[in-house]
């Protein structure tokens, strides 16, 4: 457990100290695996880059399997590290903890969601109430003007995340 923590903090300081153009002596040794979710993909990558920087070892691997799946393979020990973009559930810390693993959560960065919509859609803004009666799971929503009368009564078509994602 201490040595996960230990690769955990290492690898993130190795990201920052390469970001600066320190280039310590092999502070960290072994093999990283990394899964979690396809939000944090691209940085697991930067994390990956810099470790290889620092030790040289073609053997680590990056996966993006979805933070449930990460966390489970983490709290079963198959991987290093699971990056993941929400907190464990009570479920996921106790699995882990059965096996003597504790989580530590270490904040990196804040995600954000972009509402785009096309011009011709009518539709200059949207509340956030009314954002989240459009994405809520099970959303009835098939036209605009169910979100208030003054809305077009135009279909309405929804991109976004592939399932699993956390955003």
């Amino acid at each position: 457990m201490l040595r996960r923590l230990w690769v955990a903090t290492a690898c993130a300081a190795a990201l920052l100290l390469s970001a600066c153009g320190v280039r310590p002596d092999s502070i960290v040794q072994g093999q990283i695996t990394v899964d979690g979710s396809t939000a944090l993909y691209p940085f697991n990558l930067k994390v990956e880059q810099a470790f290889y920087k620092l030790t040289n070892d073609p053997d680590s691997s990056i996966e993006h399997s979805g933070d449930g799946n990460a966390l489970r393979r983490l709290c079963a020990g198959e991987i290093s590290i699971a990056g993941v973009a929400r907190p464990a559930t009570d479920r996921e810390k106790a699995a882990c903890s059965r096996r003597g693993i504790t989580l530590h959560r270490i904040l990196i960065a804040r995600q954000a969601a972009v509402v785009v919509a096309n011009k011709g859609l009518g539709v200059d803004c949207l509340t956030t109430e009314q954002l989240h009666a459009l994405w809520r799971r099970g959303s009835k929503v098939e036209s605009y003007r169910q979100l208030g009368p003054d809305l077009p009564a135009t279909d309405v078509s929804l991109y976004g995340p592939t399932t699993g994602a956390a955003v």
